[in-house]
């Protein structure tokens, strides 16, 4: 695996909590504004049951739905990886790009993540199937995450994510 140790996944909501941008938190819902589709079958590079999270509203700019993760402690995250739903080739959405915000205790506030020329735009997926893998840099300690799926035209989105790194020691 690039970047370390898998932290998390959606597949591993033992002590991890998931949130979305409208208040939902736990393993299944139909909210208002977000549905997650059978959220333990939403592991990368599996695709049972067509799982994943999709915001219900359409996705461009200006709107801002996310999918929030919470390690509990803080984390040095180097990776992440994204995929859309592929749902046995029924599934057409997937995020073209995302923006991360993460949580750091010691900061108090969300920070929006910054790569090292200062782009905010992440590339996600060009398609439902292929996964794709966003190395860090520089990384980020963290103790909560938010993916933001991006467009600047209106779109279905939604996503499987997995994030990647290892424990932070204060060092």
């Amino acid at each position: 695996m690039l970047g370390g140790d898998i932290v998390t996944s959606l597949m591993m909501l033992i002590s991890i909590a998931l949130h979305t941008s409208s208040g939902f938190k736990g393993a299944y819902a139909t909210t208002l504004h977000a549905t997650l589709i059978l959220i333990t079958y939403e592991k990368i590079r599996q695709d049972k049951n067509g799982g994943a999270w999709c915001p219900r509203p359409g996705i461009e700019k200006g709107v801002k739905e996310y999918l929030e993760i919470d390690f509990v402690r803080e984390h040095r995250i180097t990776q992440t990886e994204t995929q859309g739903r592929y749902g046995s080739g029924m599934g057409v959405e997937y995020a073209e790009n995302f923006q991360l915000e993460y949580w750091r205790d010691a900061l108090g506030k969300w920070v929006p993540y910054k790569d090292h020329i200062g782009r905010t735009i992440l590339k996600g997926n060009v398609n439902t199937y292929t996964e794709n893998q966003q190395q860090l840099n520089p990384p980020i300690i963290a103790s909560k995450v938010r993916f933001i799926p991006y467009s600047l035209h209106i779109r279905t989105v939604c996503m499987r994510v997995e994030v990647y790194g290892c424990n932070f020691t204060g060092k």
